[in-house]
C-alpha cells in the first residue's frame, strides 16, 4: 500500500493510514510501490483520509510518475466528506471541480498541487478524500498516471 505524508507548516509530521482505492497496487522493479490510475470507463480512485491536529488549510500534492513518455493532459477529481471531531462521516459527499494539469512527456516522477486540493480544517475535524482519474474527452495523456503517494501540508 501506498503512504500518505503530511506535514505542518513549521515542521510537523504525522503519520496517516495507508491509501486505499479501486485498482490494485502494483510496485516498480526496485520495489517502490504504486497505483496506477488509467482513464477508463470504470472511474479509478484511491482514498485516504486524515484527522486535522490544527485548524487551517490542508492542501495535497499528488506524486505521480505516467506510464507513458506521450503527451496530453490527464483529469482528475477530489471528493470529499468532512466532519467534525467525533462527529458521523457518513454524510453528503462534496464533490470538487474536476482539474486539468499537463505531466508532459518523460516516465519520470513528478507532482501536481491544485486549488482544487484544499480543504479548510478545525482542529479535529476528519477529512475523507477520494482523488480519481476522470473519463473525461480532456483528459488526453494515454498513460496511466502511477501514483506512489499523496503529500498533505498544514498551513
Amino acid at each position: 500500500m501506498l503512504s500518505l505524508f503530511v506535514r505542518r507548516h513549521g515542521g510537523f509530521a504525522q503519520s496517516l493510514q495507508a491509501l486505499n482505492g479501486n485498482v490494485a497496487p502494483s510496485a516498480y522493479a526496485g520495489g517502490a510501490p504504486y497505483v496506477p490510475l488509467a482513464k477508463n470507463a470504470t472511474e479509478q480512485y484511491i482514498t485516504f483520509d486524515l484527522i486535522a491536529p490544527q485548524a487551517g488549510t490542508v492542501k495535497f500534492t499528488v506524486i505521480y510518475a505516467p506510464s507513458a513518455s506521450n503527451g496530453g493532459d490527464m483529469v482528475f477529481e477530489a471528493d470529499y466528506v468532512k466532519t467534525t471531531a467525533g462527529g458521523d462521516p457518513s454524510g453528503a459527499i462534496t464533490t470538487q471541480s474536476s482539474f486539468t494539469f499537463t505531466p508532459g512527456t518523460g516516465a519520470t516522477l513528478k507532482s501536481v498541487t491544485h486549488a482544487t486540493l484544499q480543504f479548510s480544517v478545525a482542529a479535529g475535524d476528519h477529512l475523507f478524500v477520494k482523488l480519481s482519474r476522470k473519463n473525461s474527452g480532456s483528459d488526453t495523456h494515454t498513460g496511466s498516471a502511477n501514483v506512489l503517494g499523496i503529500r498533505a501540508e498544514l498551513v
